[in-house]
């Protein structure tokens, strides 16, 4: 992964982390569910998949309110 787009893939998880903190529900959509379910767990989130292409991670953080 060149850091371009390891860059895309941080701010997205960051910006999954506060609609999460503000209550919203995200969706991912991609084409390998596996990969994407395995680095969103590196950064702590558990992913519920959702149909053949989507994956709605849940961080712990944000859950303890």
């Amino acid at each position: 992964m060149d850091a371009r787009r390891g860059g895309k893939t941080l701010l997205a998880i960051e910006m999954t982390k506060a609609a999460q903190k503000a209550g919203k529900s995200i969706l991912w959509f991609t084409y390998d569910q596996a990969v994407t379910a395995n680095t969103l767990a590196k950064h702590g989130a558990l992913s519920e998949v959702v149909g053949t292409m989507y994956l709605k991670p849940r961080f712990r953080e944000c859950e303890s309110r």
